[in-house]
């Protein structure tokens, strides 16, 4: 079986949904007649499918990992009237460094120290931006 890397890095395959109504604790196993000489050593005939899309994996906690990232946004913005709600508890902090600065701000900023930068008075507030700014600067992220 072939991995869909474009739909989700750890399925085995995409698949139609499943028939019943809850699949987070169902396996879904091939029959053993379509199991041939060509089939890879250590794959698992057993799959477990995603209740929301449909997508196959190895493991069910392969499966919770998609499911949690993919389908479940856990990590809610606690700010008044805001209703932002994230997959991951970075994008969680990055929005509210960004959005909520009056109540958020950490107060760290980083400026290049390169001699030969173009712009040697910009500050960063944000670290993903000056490491980017570095790769471009000196070629290197440190």
């Amino acid at each position: 079986m072939d991995v869909d890397q474009t739909t989700c890095e750890d399925s085995i395959e995409a698949s139609s949904p499943p028939t019943s109504q809850d699949t987070s604790s169902t396996a879904v196993t091939s029959p053993s007649s379509t199991s041939s000489p060509r089939d890879p050593i250590g794959v698992s005939k057993t799959q477990f499918a995603c209740s929301d899309c449909g997508l196959a994996f190895r493991t069910a906690g392969l499966r919770n990992k998609h499911v949690n990232r993919k389908h479940v946004r856990r990590f809610a913005c606690t700010v008044a009237d805001c209703t932002a709600a994230f997959h991951l508890s970075a994008d969680l902090k990055r929005h509210q460094l960004n959005v909520h600065k009056e109540t958020h701000d950490t107060g760290k900023t980083w400026m290049c120290t390169n001699q030969r930068c173009s712009n040697p008075n910009v500050v960063f507030k944000r670290k993903d931006n000056y490491t980017r700014h570095l790769l471009r600067c000196t070629g290197t992220a440190g």
